[in-house]
């Protein structure tokens, strides 16, 4: 805004008939004479606006070229910017807080739609809320829902409700029955070691068995197997049923390889089936003469042709 003061007086040249008789741009002050006296309207703010000079002989306002502002007639329009785009006189929105409207102007194609924003723009789209609508039983009035078909209060399950079934007590405290759960009720590997309990250290060091009857119980793990067993032993089972770590011994010995051996001297006449040894079992040559019972040589006739047989002496 330049000049130290400039005039603008009314092209019929008489203030007689006018309120304002004159305006002065004194500096950045613009002063306006009504009916005699001064008013002063400070123009510092629009300063730097592009408004150069307040004057002339028909009282124009001169603008600058980069003012951004323009006066056609009586009609001052300027450019918009930051939100809204256009003229002061035809605005349209561009943007909500800085982030850009897709659509700026909206058709019959866009009715019953709302205004989303889709992560890079503000656009209409289908309004995705359910719509409620009113039934049998039910009236909807603005956002209350009431029921009005429950006509008969005494079937109605409330919070003091008794159940039944597999469940008992009040719907405020439900319990499950006892033995309701059965394989049917559980799921597959629902059962894990925390939901099994015991007596503490009365049931230390034993395992789940069930009895002749199939029920359940805990029993000791010494009456079973043990995975550890010394070297050259074997397992047998005991008066109680029980099986018990026992060193093999009688007639043969067995090492920790599983090797089983028959002891010296331990095969016994009364231990070998009659008939059982024969040429094959004899070792070639470990019979002496000393070992076989005495013989006689016998003559016989069988016919008319004499035989010569052999007898044992007894």
């Amino acid at each position: 805004m330049t000049g130290s003061s400039h005039t603008v007086t009314h092209p019929d040249e008489s203030t007689s008939n006018e309120l304002i008789s004159s305006a002065a741009l004194i500096g950045n002050t613009l002063r306006i004479t009504e009916n005699g006296v001064n008013k002063d309207v400070d123009l510092s703010p629009v300063a730097n606006a592009g408004v150069t000079s307040v004057g002339g002989a028909t009282g124009a306002i001169a603008l600058g070229a980069t003012s951004g502002l323009s006066v056609s007639g009586s009609t001052l329009d300027a450019t918009a910017g930051g939100d809204v785009t256009g003229s002061l006189n035809t605005t349209a929105i561009a943007k909500i807080q800085g982030n850009p409207v897709a659509t700026p102007i909206l058709g019959v194609a866009d009715n019953n739609k709302v205004l989303k924003w889709n992560g890079t723009s503000w656009v209409a789209d289908t309004d995705n809320n359910t719509m409620y609508s009113a039934g049998t039983g039910i009236s909807i009035s603005g956002s209350a829902i009431t029921n009005t078909g429950d006509t008969n209060a005494s079937d109605d399950i409330t919070n003091l409700s008794t159940a039944d079934g597999d469940i008992t007590g009040t719907f405020s405290a439900l319990q499950i029955k006892a033995g309701a759960i059965g394989n049917n009720e559980l799921a597959s590997g629902a059962i894990t070691v925390g939901k099994m309990s015991s007596a503490g250290s009365t049931d230390a060091n034993k395992v789940l068995t069930t009895n002749t009857s199939g029920t359940p119980q805990w029993e000791n793990k010494s009456n079973f197997a043990s995975s550890t067993l010394t070297t050259g032993r074997i397992l047998v089972g005991n008066a109680s049923n029980q099986a018990q770590e026992q060193v093999l011994s009688g007639d043969a010995t067995m090492n920790s390889a599983g090797v089983l051996t028959i002891l010296n001297n331990s095969i016994t006449t009364n231990k070998i089936n009659p008939g059982a040894v024969t040429s094959t079992q004899i070792q070639d040559a470990t019979v002496a003469t000393v070992d076989l019972a005495p013989m006689r040589l016998q003559m016989v006739r069988l016919g008319t042709e004499p035989l010569l047989v052999k007898r044992s002496v007894r």
